[in-house]
Order: structure tokens, then C-alpha cells, then sequence
């Protein structure tokens, strides 16, 4: 990426921090951890922390220029791989509010444009004892606490570990903060829907109907086709959308969302196909793409839906316009300002 021009793919050295964290990843459990997490949720600061730790994955800094950048990306992507249980994309998100004096903060995204439950708002992981900032979506960013009243845990099968969030007073933010904190996340759910699509093509090979394997069934291979697409697109409105982020780019935050919304897409398409061809061992907590639907579920909700989240990237590309992959003819409804009168242009 380190060309002018865009290009799709990671630096050698980010992909070489890709493997080296899918292997410690691996080694620890893989899959384990998370399926232990919901009955130890101990798990997740006695062994996770310290092995991201161990790796100097809380130290990186995002904003810091394209090296770091892109190493907190992929390291994210790879914890999504295993539907990790612990938030190292807030964590590491949590690295650019240095500036306000706070060491080992974790960062999350939310939709303060719509006011909270009681002032409150909801947050995956909230249940950890971190030092918790909160990014809005007007750009806003602020401190905050856990909800005591709510306690540490909603315990529901589809956010186990999400709590309620009480922000502070604000303090000034950036929009580069927001769209880096929110497309780290990003990362992590396109690492989640890559494990799920190898897991759904390796389940096509192995299962047998009719004496021959699913996937040479003709309508199989077309879901499967369908779920490819939508991940390539993707994976790479994700990567140039993290090329734009390195350049600072006007129209930033809309090509994060507009990752977002690709992803959003792109979950339903691989995850039903997921569902469909496992059938009902799918929905079994023995079968690791059970934990990925499951624990990918706050990151597709949360902050934003898909439909909410279509809407907001539509208000982006109406104010500030979108070239995106490829240049479009959508012009910015913001009033420019004409050099020679000092006006706002009519």
C-alpha cells in the first residue's frame, strides 16, 4: 500500500504479523477460547490478554502511520478468524486517546446521533474493567463508566458479554479516530466471515448426499459462488478503505462505512449459506461457525445495523460526495465556498 495508488493487499511485514497471530492464536485453543469464554469469562484477561500482550499487540497505534496501521488490521483480522472474546480492536483503538493522559484505554463506537437507553449505550465486551472511551458517530468522544444498576453481564446467547456504557463529558474528537476505531472492527468481522466461508466450503467437500459430496450439487456451488463475491468486495473496500485512512483522505469516513455496509452484506450472504449446508449441526455448539454466527452478531448490531448503517454512509456520500473503488458522479451537497466573494457558492 505504500504506493500512491491503491493497492489491495497488506505489506509483507503486516501478513507476516497475520501468521504469526493465527499460529499463537492456534496454539492457545483456536476456537476454545471462545467456546470456553461464556462459562469462564476469566479466560479473557487471565490467558487472551496476556498472550495479545505477549505479541505487543496493545501497544500498537494506529494513527501513528501506515506500518502500525496496517499490523492493527491484520492483527484484528486474525482474532476475528477465531471469533476472539476480547475486544483488541477497542484496545488497540483505545491507544489514540494517549493525548488525554489515559495508558491501556479501550475505544468503542457508538451512535450518540440517537440518545442513548437512559443516557446509556451498548457496548460489546463493556463488561471488562477498562479504562472506556466512547466514540460517537456525530464525532464526538467521551469517557465513560459501566452501568452498575445493569451489573457486569447481560448473559444473552447472542451478546454474552455486552453491557451497558455510561458516557462523560465529551471532550474534542477527530473523524480520523472515529473512522480508524470503527474500521479496526471491521477488520475483525471480515476475519470472522473468512473462517466462516473456509469452514462452509470444507463442510460442502466432506458431506455426502445422495452418494456424492454437496458441493458438486449445481445450486450449492451457486451459494457458494454468491458467498465468494460478496467477500471479495469485501475484503477490498476494507483494504481501501484502510488506504484511504494512511492518506487522511477527505472523504474518510465514508469509505469506512461503505466497508461496513460491504460487510453487513457480505455476512448474511456467507453466514445463511453457512447455516444452510451445515444444517442443523450448524446451530450446535460443538460446530465452530455456531460461535462465529453467534459472536459475530455485536459486531453486525452494534453500533449501527445494517439498515442504519446504509443510511448513515448515504448521508456521508450526500455531504461530502464518493469516489470510492471506483470514481462516481456523486456530487457533495456541502455549500463550497467561492475564492472570490468568501461566500458560500448557491
Amino acid at each position: 500500500m505504500a504506493d500512491q495508488r491503491f493497492m489491495p493487499d497488506f505489506d509483507e511485514e503486516a501478513r507476516e504479523l497475520d501468521a504469526v497471530v493465527r499460529r499463537a492464536l492456534r496454539d492457545a485453543g483456536g476456537f476454545d477460547l471462545v467456546m470456553r469464554a461464556e462459562s469462564e469469562p476469566e479466560v479473557r484477561t487471565r490467558e487472551i490478554e496476556p498472550l495479545l500482550d505477549s505479541l505487543g499487540l496493545l501497544e500498537l497505534v494506529p494513527d501513528a502511520g501506515e506500518q502500525e496501521l496496517q499490523a492493527a488490521a491484520a492483527a484484528c483480522r486474525s482474532a476475528g478468524a477465531f471469533a476472539l472474546p476480547y475486544p483488541l480492536a477497542e484496545r488497540v483503538a483505545g491507544n489514540m486517546v494517549a493525548a488525554h493522559g489515559t495508558a491501556g484505554a479501550a475505544l468503542a463506537v457508538v451512535d450518540d446521533r440517537r440518545a442513548g437507553r437512559g443516557g446509556r449505550f451498548r457496548v460489546n465486551m463493556g463488561d471488562l474493567p477498562l479504562d472506556w472511551w466512547l466514540a460517537g458517530t456525530s464525532g464526538s468522544l467521551a469517557p465513560a463508566r459501566a452501568d452498575a444498576a445493569s451489573g457486569p453481564r447481560r448473559g444473552g446467547r447472542l451478546g454474552p458479554f455486552v453491557a451497558d456504557l455510561i458516557p462523560g463529558e465529551p471532550v474534542p474528537g477527530s473523524p480520523v479516530t472515529l473512522a480508524l476505531a470503527l474500521h479496526l472492527q471491521i477488520f475483525t468481522l471480515l476475519g470472522m466471515l473468512e473462517s466462516a466461508l473456509e469452514l462452509t466450503v470444507t463442510h460442502a467437500r466432506e458431506r455426502v448426499q445422495f452418494g456424492a459430496p454437496i458441493i458438486e450439487n449445481q445450486a450449492v456451488q451457486h451459494r457458494l459462488a454468491d458467498a465468494v463475491t460478496a467477500m471479495q468486495m469485501f475484503e477490498q473496500q476494507a483494504l481501501y478503505a484502510l488506504w484511504s485512512a494512511d492518506r487522511r483522505r477527505a472523504g474518510l469516513l465514508a469509505d469506512v462505512a461503505a466497508a461496513r455496509v460491504a460487510g453487513l452484506r457480505a455476512a448474511e450472504v456467507v453466514l445463511r449459506a453457512g447455516h444452510q449446508f451445515h444444517g442443523a449441526t450448524g446451530f450446535c455448539d460443538e460446530v465452530a461457525i455456531s460461535w462465529i454466527s453467534r459472536h459475530s452478531q455485536p459486531l453486525r448490531r452494534l453500533p449501527l445495523n445494517r439498515p442504519d448503517t446504509e443510511r448513515w454512509f448515504t448521508d456521508l456520500v450526500l455531504a461530502d460526495g464518493f469516489d470510492g473503488l471506483f470514481p462516481s458522479t456523486v456530487p457533495s451537497l456541502r455549500k463550497e465556498t467561492s475564492p472570490r466573494s468568501g461566500r458560500a457558492g448557491r
